[in-house]
């Protein structure tokens, strides 16, 4: 488990692959090095990062009250460099790349443990998705908040920075970028597996008497408010934060979140769309982004909050919607002859249930035996939700 916090862009330093190739992979075989897709160099090796005066350059950051993290670097020769001050943080997107694979591997396991019958399930699939949700919980709030954007430099603060933050989402914590702080594959699996018996087993083996407590607060809690932080400028980018901040009001009811994240895509959606219901960018793909998320995670989320949520004042989201029919097209002056059904939405659908999110006709909520969880190895799955 990376106790650091990991930087996702970063180029190679044997070939010319750039930052925005991201060339280097890694595999839970070989957990202490990456592999670059073009040259094959496998990194960190006794050339790269190179040594400077005998030793490896390293850049160290108190991120709380007497712990320091540090983060080697290799020290991009200037006629290479694509940008001022390049340096090729190896360890740091190792670590990245690991979170990533043990984030997802959380929620494989949470998912296949509850879709097997109840008196066939695997324990240990239940074991180690509470213990690398705990361990997750542990580690998070020493993360160092940090500047990880392509083709720029890189920076580390420490891990409980005040605001302001960067515009555009360009402080993150969890991920490389602020909008995407909540993890959101975390979120569903503790939804599966709060109530399991495992997670007080998790609690007893890593040292936490309140394992539920630990998770809850200083993982999700804090990560939503740490989002919540983030200066809002009603972006394609704010509808990542906005369904972080609902999922994580959703799970542990929290009603002045939900209220929050309503009254902010209230005025995302009086803001960022023209009179004839046109994303306000003009562009098609964005457009059919801002309305898979508002048609799906984010319309899903509401349709479940809406009674909860009594003063929503006026505006497109001030009125009731239909199982079948989001917030957006509300405010969407397109034609009402196809309407997309439910079921074409590619989200979780076990996991609507557990959580009480409506917007699935009870009919159509497939059940374990019809629903595979294997497709999320796709990367069409994947992409649809947000978490390739």
């Amino acid at each position: 488990m990376p106790v650091q916090a990991g930087l996702r862009f970063c180029r190679c330093p044997g070939c010319d692959a750039t930052e925005a190739d991201n060339p280097l992979a890694w595999s839970p075989a070989k957990p202490d090095v990456l592999t670059c897709r073009r040259c094959g160099i496998t990194v960190p090796n006794e050339h790269f990062p190179a040594k400077v005066e005998n030793k490896v350059a390293a850049e160290s950051v108190e991120v709380r009250p007497g712990t320091v993290h540090t983060y080697p670097f290799h020290v991009v020769e200037p006629e290479r460099q694509s940008y001022p001050d390049e340096r090729v943080y190896l360890s740091a997107k190792r670590d990245y790349e690991a979170r990533e694979f043990l984030a997802k591997a959380v929620l494989y396991a949470a998912v296949r443990f509850h879709e097997q019958p109840p008196r066939q399930r695997d324990p240990a699939l239940a074991r180690l998705a509470c213990v690398l949700l705990l361990r997750f919980a542990q580690v998070y709030p020493a993360y160092a908040v940090h500047f990880d954007q392509c083709g720029q430099t890189k920076h580390f603060q420490k891990a409980d920075l005040p605001p302001p933050y960067r515009r555009g989402y360009r402080t993150a914590k969890w991920d490389w970028s602020g909008c995407l702080d909540v993890p959101l594959n975390l979120v569903i699996a503790y939804a599966l597996m709060r109530d399991d018996p495992a997670l007080a087993d998790a609690g007893r083996l890593l040292g936490d008497p309140h394992p539920a407590q630990t998770i809850e607060r200083d993982l999700f809690r804090a990560s939503a408010e740490f989002v919540r932080r983030q200066p809002d400028m009603a972006t394609e980018e704010s509808l990542y934060a906005y369904r972080g901040m609902l999922a994580v009001g959703r799970l542990l009811g929290d009603q002045a979140l939900i209220r929050e994240s309503t009254a902010r895509i209230n005025g995302f959606a009086e803001q960022g769309f023209f009179h004839d219901g046109l994303w306000r960018e003009g562009d098609a793909q964005a457009q059919r982004r801002v309305m898979a998320l508002l048609d799906g995670w984010i319309g899903r989320l509401l349709n479940g909050t809406l009674d909860a949520v009594p003063m929503l004042g006026p505006g497109p989201l001030g009125r009731r919607c239909r199982a079948d029919r989001s917030p957006a097209r509300l405010r969407s002056s397109r034609p009402r002859g196809r309407r997309r059904r439910p079921g074409r939405c590619r989200a979780i659908p076990r996991c609507w249930a557990v959580l009480g999110w409506s917007g699935w006709p009870s009919d159509r909520v497939p059940t374990p035996s019809t629903w595979n969880s294997r497709a999320w190895a796709t990367s069409e799955a994947r992409t649809s939700t947000g978490w390739a």
